[in-house]
């Protein structure tokens, strides 16, 4: 795990077969990163490795 990090200052970046599509700053987009984990949480469901 990192530390130190500011969830809501991060450069998120989308590669399709290597090449950058898409690449903006966290403090950009509409919601927070907490609102958004939280709902992935609630909504998405966890595989069991075997």
């Amino acid at each position: 795990m990192v530390s130190g990090l500011d969830p809501n200052n991060l450069l998120l970046t989308t590669r399709l077969n290597g090449e950058v599509v898409q690449q903006e700053s966290t403090q950009n987009i509409i919601r927070k990163s907490a609102k958004i984990v939280s709902y992935l949480s609630r909504t998405s469901h966890s595989i069991r490795a075997t």
